[in-house]
């Protein structure tokens, strides 16, 4: 047990990696299909899901969930701030939003999503779509 985790953990499209500020405990991957998921440091469980943006997000290339950020003075200050690539009226769109935790990280509320930043990307949803096939 020399290492940070006891077993390998296995995550579809994870993009991010990060631990709340002073908690070496547990840690936070990004799938940038949408979901945030926790897991224990010392390799006990699984991860487990904390926060589903999949309904939101714009999955394809380069778009989709792409970072968590936690609050400085986390969990005293209970925030994140989630970036994602969104669409809307047929145009993508970068977004920064803010969620608050009620218990300590091991959730998001989503009812709590306050949008931050939304900036337009200058590029059609339509557009994106037809590169990639």
């Amino acid at each position: 047990k020399g290492g940070l985790l006891d077993g390998p953990l296995a995550f579809d499209n994870a993009v991010s990696l990060v631990w709340p500020p002073g908690d070496a405990a547990r840690g936070y991957v990004v799938s940038q299909s949408g979901t945030l998921f926790r897991f224990d440091a010392g390799g006990v469980g699984g991860p487990v899901p904390v926060v589903d943006l999949t309904d939101e997000v714009e999955l394809d290339g380069e778009s989709g969930f792409l970072d968590v950020a936690f609050h400085p003075r986390f969990p005293d200050v209970p925030s994140a701030f989630f970036s994602l690539v969104t669409r809307r009226d047929g145009a993508l769109y970068s977004r920064i939003t803010r969620m608050t935790s009620p218990d300590g990280g091991a959730s998001f509320e989503r009812a709590t999503e306050t949008v931050v930043l939304e900036v337009g990307t200058g590029i059609s949803a339509a557009r994106t779509l037809r590169n990639s096939a």
